[in-house]
């Protein structure tokens, strides 16, 4: 798994790809957690090349998201593949998480310009 950040106006995206699998989660949970202790309250993930997730990658991105949320921060996902949005539907986090189609739908609900 590879994360590279980059900014879209007041939008941080991470751009994710490989397997966000129980060895390489906690790498995403860390950086997750020290962009938000930067005060990066407004995260966009791109799982464009994100290959595969198990309940590990998931776990992660709920320990983000919790720790966003009594901030008042927001964390969204885009372009997640078939196989990818078919884990977080039978997870039902598909209901948890604002998973947008584009990255330019995204960044627009997220404020940027």
């Amino acid at each position: 798994m590879t994360i590279s950040v980059r900014t879209a106006d007041k939008v941080t995206v991470l751009d994710i790809s490989g397997e966000v699998d129980l060895y390489h989660s906690p790498e995403l949970l860390a950086k997750l957690t020290e962009l938000i202790k930067q005060n990066h309250m407004s995260l966009l993930l791109n799982f464009q090349a994100v290959t595969y997730i198990d309940s590990s990658g998931l776990a992660s991105l709920i320990g983000a998201f919790q720790q966003l949320r009594p901030h008042g921060g927001q964390l969204r996902l885009t372009q997640l593949s078939k196989p990818v949005q078919s884990v977080f539907t039978v997870a039902r986090l598909d209901k948890v998480f604002t998973i947008h189609p584009t990255e330019a739908e995204a960044l627009q609900a997220l404020g940027a310009k």
